[in-house]
């Protein structure tokens, strides 16, 4: 789900003005949600961005942070750093290797951020309209040379150790990879409950819930896609029950 940040221009006099107002819709569609960077496989990573909007062209500016905020230009770059995408057009970013690869650890993965922000290109003399600014932030996910290989999709995600405790369940990550969690089910539950939870490689993380017999932990996989897996649990152990 990508957030959109609208910013409005002219001047609006009060609600009764509002059936004057006209809008212009937008919006940026990727080919992905997520940018998989494994350094084993390939030295860039690209995806596709297209501009559905059907008359406006777009400006599209990419750059990468950490997670923190801070903008990096090293080893990792998203280029073109600006491209103009006319109406209904598609174009590639392509997310590269450049300068000092030891910036990033080198024994796990490590998590980026790839923002998007496009802008309509051109201004217009009609100040009755709205203009929509749209901010998107992808993760990145960057996978050096030397980790650890699994035969099955996302297999690491298996070695996933959950441990109640009380009114707490912590959730141990012994591999190099991060487990992206997207929520939980308890026994007899009928829905998901949403819990947006990132465990970091060789890290651990911790939940406010009481788990008695049973809990699947909901993951999402590089393609997007949710899967489960699914826990017995007794006392302050938990044991994977093979689907």
């Amino acid at each position: 789900m990508f957030r959109f940040r609208r910013y409005f221009q002219g001047l609006m006099l009060g609600l009764c003005c509002a059936s004057l107002i006209t809008f212009s819709w937008a919006q940026l569609t990727f080919d992905r949600t997520r940018v998989i960077f494994d350094q084993s496989q390939n030295q860039s990573s690209s995806l596709v961005v297209e501009n559905t909007n059907t008359e406006r062209p777009f400006l599209a500016h990419a750059w990468i942070t950490d997670l923190a905020g801070n903008k990096i230009q090293e080893p990792l770059v998203a280029l073109p750093f600006l491209q103009r995408l006319e109406a209904q057009q598609a174009k590639q970013i392509k997310v590269s290797m450049v300068g000092n690869k030891n910036l990033l650890p080198q024994d796990r993965e490590s998590l980026l951020l790839l923002h998007i922000l496009g802008v309509p290109s051109g201004t217009s003399s009609d100040y009755s309209q709205v203009t929509i600014v749209i901010s998107t932030d992808m993760k990145i996910f960057f996978r050096p040379k030397g980790l650890k290989k699994y035969s099955g999709t996302q297999d690491w995600v298996k070695n996933l150790k959950v441990k109640p405790s009380g009114d707490t369940l912590t959730l141990e990550n012994p591999t190099q990879y991060h487990i992206v969690i997207y929520g939980y089910n308890m026994t007899g539950a009928d829905d998901m409950v949403q819990k947006d939870i990132i465990v970091k490689p060789l890290s651990s993380e911790t939940m406010t819930i009481k788990v008695k017999d049973k809990i699947s932990i909901f993951y999402i996989l590089d393609s997007g896609e949710v899967e489960k897996l699914t826990f017995r649990c007794k006392k302050n152990t938990c044991q994977l029950e093979e689907s």
